[in-house]
């Protein structure tokens, strides 16, 4: 059943005793539907990409049929999908837009649909009016409302065409929303200001795009966001309201779950909807970037991760340690999910990975083969009671080529999840080494207090799902500059792009304020709260945080930018954004960027004023170069380890290729003085380096004094049998002339974008050795 992703697998494996039970899910085809139709699939809406030709339809079936479908010889793949999670008054003098709303020929959004995809929403509100008091909100989708749950027995809501819910005129769509965050988000994108409040007077809080129209979809669940399925039909709702007119969805959700490189089908379907101009969506990046200690509080030096990486070489073992943490309340009993995505460098189709799990205290499972499907206690049974543990594996999914292992933990309704540390044990039982990424469901919410990585966690690879696709535009989150020294800084939380991906690959695309950043919210949250003296100073206006008010931004922009020009493409927004984005005032160097802040801060007026060459601004052209793009280069994880290879024998140092403990090691590098930059400047010319030392004597005399073998080897830890006293030795031998010595040579015979460099950076990288190797002897220069 290689064409059903995780969430589907479990289902059809776990529900195999009620075969009528429908479920909903997308699927991708290449040829009839009524092929599908015949085996009892009922479809919703049907996308087709205008160029590629493949379909993506959402519908439902009945478990028992899955197999049916999957046996369509042009069904490519059926997903499920994961459920999503939540991810003004300076931001626009931030971000510059106050400078086009008050230009000779202003911008303000006039004529342009904002799509809105969230949660409950309050379309009441006066920030949502014209001047004439009529609303600038053409339609709303409520897919959580059905005709016994109307909000007043005059309701005139409709059935859709996708089947459920209840479509709504904006005008007579009524809500008395119990959360904000979907009202706070439309008002950053599209708010006009006009209700004072907070002490302020009118017009103080105002939105990016203050005359768009919007559309808005309130996901199903209510406050509880949907499954991707349902954002696939509420993105295709949203064009087709907005009809021959330009339109940007902005997406203020998403998931750690899935393979994360841009293949799953709500990524396909969006690449498909953006198939044409005059259209552009706008993701947040995700809050699951930071790294916490263990009592999970954010900690830039702590060693736990939404997202664990590493590399297992062949016949070899790892344990992936999975903290579970005691909840409170309501959450105590949540299910979770973990994901761990995989490629089998030989391209075995049964994969390499089996597994075993064991809850804290408890033995361990029976193994999930390559093979596998479901599993649970098995022959510890008795040892299990209170909680269920389901497994599936897969050969390999369509479009990724990456095979997964997926786990839900369910706790009973009497029992929770054991708190505690999981151990996740995985064995490559393939024929070379494999490299995979893992990703729990994780949570901002400060109650829920989502299971984090403790071995092998990296922060970077943390862009929510639909945020990889490179078809939209993803949007980091940073916190605005305060005072004469301030500096602007990346938000914590803010979710971390691959470190290894080339430029034209990089997440986020480029950040926008998304800290203490104030919204309105409904009108009943202000009226529960409503203890000021007067009516001026209600708090109408809430600060909220998170990438989810960082790509508001980023939609009004775009918004500006149609209205501006109607013609543009999705990928001309976005080229456009990321051309004239501002650089970061946090001291850190250009090529740190990428996969933190992206092209950097959003600029709209510069945006708004950018002339591309090659045919006016309606023709696209290409767009200038960013002044801190990044040249390709290998992750930590890769470069390590080949390190050595080319180099004479007398020079040669002994690796393991593909070691497990390499992300372990990257992380306590990366807490080292200066550690970043050195990594990036490793990470970049790596290659050259090496052959200097292969070529030129006098580069590789001047590398064996600065003791650079024995540095390599002493990073490896136990895998070069290095200990706390080899360290210490080096450390008391470390000369800093020998590493000017050997940075002075690489300038000498390097290319001049080395020479740059050292010249640039070589005084702060000349400290990096000496304080990665007193780091490493802080942690007791132990490597698990």
């Amino acid at each position: 059943m290689h064409k059903l992703d995780p969430a589907l697998t479990h289902i059809y494996y776990a529900n195999s005793q009620s075969p009528s039970d429908r479920v909903g899910f997308m699927v991708e085809f290449t040829g009839d539907i009524q092929d599908l139709h015949a085996v009892g699939f009922e479809s919703n809406g049907t996308t087709t990409h205008p160029i590629d030709g493949y379909h993506i339809s959402s519908g439902s079936l009945p478990i028992g049929q899955l197999k049916e479908l999957h046996e369509i010889s042009h069904v490519v793949k059926m997903e499920k999908g994961w459920v999503l999670s939540r991810e003004l008054d300076r931001s626009l003098s931030s971000i510059q837009a106050d400078l086009v709303h008050n230009d000779v020929s202003p911008l303000k959004g006039k004529g342009v649909v904002v799509g809105i995809i969230d949660t409950e929403f309050d379309a009441s509100l006066e920030v949502f009016r014209k001047e004439d008091h009529t609303t600038r909100v053409l339609a709303v989708w409520d897919q959580s409302r059905d005709e016994k749950n109307k909000a007043l027995p005059s309701d005139p809501g409709e059935k859709p065409s996708y089947g459920y819910g209840l479509d709504f005129p904006g005008s007579k769509y009524f809500s008395a929303p119990d959360d904000s965050h979907a009202t706070h988000v439309a008002s950053i994108a599209a708010g006009d200001g006009s209700q004072a409040g907070n002490c302020r007077s009118a017009f103080t809080f105002v939105g990016v795009a203050p005359e768009a129209e919007l559309v808005v979809v309130v996901l199903t669940g209510g406050g509880k966001l949907a499954d991707s399925q349902h954002l696939a039909d509420a993105m295709e709702y949203v064009f087709s309201k907005a009809g021959s007119k330009p339109a940007v969805i902005n997406i203020s959700q998403g998931s750690q779950l899935g393979p994360h490189d841009g293949t799953t089908l709500i990524e396909r379907r969006a690449s498909a909807l953006l198939a044409k101009p005059k259209r552009a969506i706008v993701t947040s990046a995700g809050n699951e970037g930071g790294t916490y200690d263990s009592n999970r509080n954010w900690n830039l030096s702590g060693g736990h991760c939404f997202h664990a990486s590493a590399a297992i070489p062949k016949t070899k073992s790892v344990v992936l340690e999975l903290v579970v943490f005691a909840n409170v309340e309501e959450y105590a009993q949540k299910e979770r999910t973990l994901e761990i995505w995989y490629r089998e460098e030989t391209g075995d189709p049964t994969g390499a990975l089996q597994l075993w799990i064991e809850p804290p205290g408890m033995k361990k499972s029976d193994a999930l083969g390559p093979t596998g499907a479901l599993f649970g206690p098995g022959a510890n049974q008795d040892d299990w009671k209170g909680f269920v543990v389901q497994g599936a594996a897969n050969q390999k999914a369509p479009h990724s080529g990456k095979h997964f292992l997926s786990l839900r933990l369910i706790p009973s309704s009497l029992t929770p999840l054991r708190v505690g540390v999981w151990k996740i044990h995985l064995k490559n039982v393939g024929n070379s080494h494999v490299n995979f990424d893992a990703w729990c469901e994780g949570a901002f919410d400060g109650k829920d207090r989502s299971p984090l990585f403790r071995t092998f966690a990296n922060p970077y690879r943390t862009v929510s799902i639909p945020g990889t696709s490179p078809s939209v535009i993803t949007v980091g989150a940073y916190r605005m500059k305060t005072g004469e020294q301030g500096k602007d800084r990346l938000s914590f939380a803010s979710s971390k792009g691959d470190d290894r991906d080339p430029p034209e690959k990089i997440k986020p695309d480029l950040c926008a304020p998304g800290e203490v950043t104030a919204a309105i919210v409904p009108s009943e949250k202000v009226q529960e709260k409503a203890t000021w003296c007067s009516d001026c100073c209600l708090d109408f206006y809430q600060v909220m945080t998170g990438t989810s008010m960082a790509a508001p931004h980023v939609t009004g922009a775009a918004a500006l930018l149609l209205q501006k020009d109607s013609t543009l493409t999705a990928s001309q927004i976005k080229a456009r954004l990321k051309a004239t984005a501002s650089k970061p005032n946090d001291g850190m160097p250009p090529l740190l960027l990428g996969s933190l802040w992206g092209a950097g801060k959003l600029n709209v007026k510069a945006a708004v004023d950018l002339q591309f060459g090659g045919g006016g601004s309606g023709s696209g052209g290409t767009p200038p170069p960013m002044f801190f793009s990044r040249s390709p280069r290998l992750g930590f994880d890769e470069w390590l380890p080949r390190w050595s290879d080319g180099l004479p024998p007398h020079s040669r140092i002994s690796l393991v290729p593909g070691s497990p403990y390499f992300p372990e090691l990257h992380g306590r590098i990366l807490r080292a003085p200066g550690a970043e930059l050195g990594m990036a400047l490793v990470s970049r010319h790596y290659r050259e380096v090496k052959e200097l030392i292969a070529s030129r004597p006098k580069v590789a005399a001047v590398w064996h004094r600065l003791q650079g073998p024995r540095l390599v080897q002493a990073l490896l830890g136990s895998l070069a049998g290095a200990s706390r006293s080899v360290l210490a030795e080096i450390d008391a031998s470390f000369q800093p002339s020998a590493m000017e010595r050997f940075l002075a040579v690489l300038a000498r015979f390097g290319t001049p974008r080395l020479q740059a460099d050292v010249g640039s950076f070589g005084d702060q990288f000349s400290a990096f050795p000496r304080a990665l190797i007193q780091q490493l002897m802080k942690d007791e220069g132990r490597l698990r």
